[in-house]
């Protein structure tokens, strides 16, 4: 079978192999269009960049990328602290990436792939809804925490959450039985997110 190279992408993309070059490195002076013509060739090509090929010590070494949405989000920072710990007891080697909320998972991970060969992937604060497609395609055992996902069923993928509708529903069930009455919501909401079990409970 033959090695796909960096060359062969940029033939495929009609670009020159520097252009790939700063692409794959995710350098900001690519236009769009160009970016995007790079990352089709990648993605049909399969190509693969193994900056560790040439490294014996890491040849068995199991690679799992570990990408954060959300910067900021404490709770989200310690969970990736607790699976990297856990790196270091076992053969695994945890690539951590945190990302903006609003940044795109998957262009993330290509990014992590192409940089080294991965085993698997592990998304914390992910939003799959528009990234199904991608699960698909790139073929890479995922696990989703914080969200579930019945939508990816018979993928390569597994999921932790919890169902924070009927926990936030018995917190407010539990207040109001102590004749609270004023009660308030601290934390984040996404525009997708409601109150619609409060209110619910409240009615109740």
């Amino acid at each position: 079978m033959k090695v796909v190279t960096i060359h062969d992408v940029a033939k495929m993309a009609g670009v020159g192999i520097s252009t790939v070059s700063r692409v794959i490195n995710n350098r900001h002076d690519v236009g769009d269009k160009t970016r995007k013509k790079v990352w089709e060739a990648i993605d049909k090509l399969g190509y693969v960049r193994n900056d560790s090929a040439s490294n014996l010590k890491l040849k068995h070494q199991v690679s799992v990328a570990v990408i954060v949405s959300g910067r900021h989000n404490v709770f989200l920072t310690e969970i990736a602290e607790q699976i990297i710990n856990l790196g270091h007891e076992t053969e695994y080697d945890f690539l951590l990436e945190f990302i903006d909320e609003k940044d795109d998972e998957f262009f993330a991970l290509k990014r992590l792939y192409l940089r080294k060969k991965l085993s698997a992937a592990i998304f914390l604060g992910s939003d799959l809804d528009k990234h199904l497609e991608d699960i698909q395609n790139f073929n890479l055992p995922c696990i989703f925490s914080t969200i579930s996902v019945p939508e990816a069923e018979g993928l390569k993928t597994s999921s932790v959450s919890v169902d924070n509708e009927l926990y936030g529903y018995k917190s407010i069930e539990k207040l109001i039985s102590l004749n609270h009455k004023k009660i308030a919501l601290a934390g984040y909401l996404s525009a997708d997110d409601s109150l619609d079990y409060t209110g619910k409970r409240l009615k109740s």
